[in-house]
């Protein structure tokens, strides 16, 4: 059974044999080569696309890494100075005051060291 040439999908190329490719007429070689070099350059269109979403997704999850690893690098940071803060004798608001820190978050670090 013979394979149909073209197709009416634009996405499909059948892809031919030398053999196959040398028997076509000059009409349906154009047609061919044509749909083939579409073929190609949507792959091509793809492949960079792909690319560049992955780029852009690999920036963007290294700025949220780097952010989040400095808040929490912060927290540990006024975590370890409340801790000896307290251990000298210091309330809440004289922390929030030295560290220059709403009171609510002095409040919440101590909160979480009991």
């Amino acid at each position: 059974m013979e394979k149909p040439l073209i197709v009416d999908q634009e996405t499909f190329v059948e892809f031919l044999s030398d053999a196959e490719y040398s028997k076509l007429n000059e009409k349906d070689r154009a047609a061919y080569d044509l749909r083939l070099q579409r073929h190609r350059d949507w792959n091509g269109v793809l492949s960079t696309a792909k690319n560049d979403g992955l780029k852009e997704g690999l920036k963007k999850g290294e700025q949220l890494g780097l952010k989040k690893g400095k808040e929490e690098g912060k927290i540990e940071l006024l975590t370890q100075l409340t801790q000896g803060l307290l251990s000298d004798g210091l309330d809440n608001a004289a922390i929030a005051k030295l560290l220059r820190v709403p009171i609510g978050q002095i409040e919440k670090i101590v909160a979480g060291l009991k």
